[in-house]
């Protein structure tokens, strides 16, 4: 190994590690800045809800302008009705300031405004914990599509002496790359749009209309468990997320497959880089399994309570 070979494998890894160093300094920068901003808006939060707990009516009005500005304003309208955006709580704004209540609907209402701030604060907690943790999972996720990365590259380096140019020309492999590294972009938008977006349909957790939460809270705590009192939109869930990983799984193997044969490698290598695959993308899965949860269980004890606000047994 000469010295131009030794200073340029130098320089390669000083740029790397440098690049590396940078975004990890700059990742906690707005990590602490972001865990400050969540700690006072909490610490706000909580001082609402203590001063809420038996005010009279005009003063719970002036205390519900002050928590329009804490919570997610996309609630306050016809397209963003889910629990994630704070609907609910628009909701039960709407409702104090459109109809002074008795005092005793009074009281209920602020009982009730306390347990979603309180189900707020907590949900908003577990997702910071989750933050500042990082993900493991989706850091070993990230280093197998590396190493897929780069065995591949190595692969094309072994065989570039046994292409068969006739058949199969040097555009035509860097073509097939590229479709690989698009491929595995496209499948792991695919599956962050999953976890973010579809999941959060199946589990609907949205308001509507009394008589339409009324139907849809019974119908979940009657028909929709089994025998061991799963809810089955978690179930439906997992099962999106399995069929997922089978497709993804499918169409890796194709294109993987017509590049290893183009490069005239045999079946151990296709199995090696599937398996990778598959281990990388199961990994993928479970790094956002906990956050379906902690939304689950937000959406199940949201709908408890507007089950008891709601009386859904008097409009049933």
């Amino acid at each position: 190994m000469d010295i131009n070979t030794i200073l340029s494998s130098t320089v390669i890894v000083a740029v790397m590690s440098g690049f590396v160093s940078y975004i990890i300094a700059r990742r906690q920068g707005n990590l602490q800045y972001i865990t400050g901003e969540r700690k006072e808006w909490r610490d706000k939060i909580r001082e609402i809800a203590h001063i809420v707990d038996g005010a009279s009516y005009e003063k719970t009005l002036v205390i519900l302008n002050e928590l329009k500005l804490r919570i997610n304003a996309f609630g306050n309208n016809a397209v963003q009705i889910s629990y994630s955006s704070d609907a609910h709580i628009w909701e039960l704004i709407k409702d104090l300031e459109n109809k002074k209540p008795s005092k005793q609907e009074l009281t209920m209402k602020q009982r009730q405004l306390i347990e979603y701030i309180s189900l707020l604060l907590k949900y908003d907690w577990e997702r910071s914990k989750r933050e500042v943790k990082g993900n493991i999972y989706e850091i070993i996720t990230k280093t197998l599509y590396l190493i897929l990365s780069v065995y591949l590259i190595v692969c094309i380096y072994i065989s570039r002496d046994v292409i068969n140019v006739e058949n199969y020309g040097w555009i035509d492999i860097f073509s097939m790359i590229g479709c690989y590294i698009l491929m595995i972009t496209i499948c792991n938008i695919l599956c962050n749009f999953e976890m973010n977006e579809i999941c959060k349909i199946i589990l609907k957790g949205s308001t509507k209309t009394e008589k339409d939460n009324c139907k849809i809270i019974l119908k979940r705590k009657t028909h929709k468990k089994d025998v061991k009192g799963i809810d089955l939109r978690l179930i439906l869930c997992y099962i999106t997320i399995v069929i997922s990983i089978i497709i993804f799984a499918c169409i890796y193997i194709k294109v993987i497959t017509i590049i290893f044969k183009m490069l005239k490698l045999g079946n151990a290598n296709i199995l090696f880089s599937t398996i990778i695959y598959l281990f990388a993308i199961v990994l993928y899965f479970l790094s956002k399994t906990n956050k379906i949860d902690i939304e689950y269980y937000y959406i199940r004890a949201i709908e408890e309570i507007r089950f008891k606000s709601l009386n859904c047994d008097k409009n049933n």
